[in-house]
């Protein structure tokens, strides 16, 4: 009977993460306590400020998995025989991104077009993506004689661009 023999296995998982943070100090600020992340530039009055300041961020994330395995077990005329193969995949997207700026020319206008001191963009951007494959097979023949073979492949966006990918093999005899 082939189905008691054969055995099929999938998962997936999605993570996602987004965060956003903005910080506004209005046009005209005193005060002798500088807001954390700023400089002295966000109170009014300091080297000719117009005092205020603006700090945005966002952030994102996410992460998919995904594998799929398939397993073969039967005894063959006093064979014993074991063999599988599995893959998996893993794509990850994060992207980053902050604006900083002090010393406002108009009050509760809340984009960088407003400071004009200390401003400070930045940007970040990540995309990757791995695969995974393996296979193997086990036989032994009346528990006296052994086959082993392993293969495996690794591909991934992370490797330099003439090495995406690496192939590893191992085959035993006893």
């Amino acid at each position: 009977q082939m189905n008691d023999a054969l055995q099929f296995r999938y998962t997936a998982i999605l993570d996602r993460t987004t965060q956003e943070r903005e910080q506004f100090v209005e046009r005209g600020f005193l005060s002798s306590i500088v807001p954390t992340g700023f400089s002295d530039q966000a109170t009014f009055g300091v080297n000719a400020s117009n005092g205020g300041g603006i700090f945005q961020s966002q952030a994102s994330q996410q992460l998919f998995l995904s594998q799929a395995d398939i397993l073969f077990n039967k005894k063959i005329l006093g064979l014993d025989v074991e063999a599988g193969a599995s893959f998996q995949y893993e794509e990850l997207n994060s992207s980053f991104g902050s604006q900083r700026g002090e010393n406002l020319v108009v009050s509760q206008v809340r984009s960088l077009d407003n400071p004009q001191s200390n401003i400070q963009i930045s940007s970040n951007e990540q995309d990757a993506v791995t695969y995974h494959t393996i296979g193997f097979a086990h036989a032994n023949y009346k528990e006296k004689y052994s086959f082993d073979g392993v293969f495996r492949q690794e591909w991934s966006s992370f490797f330099g661009a003439d090495a995406r990918s690496d192939n590893f093999y191992q085959v035993g005899f006893a």
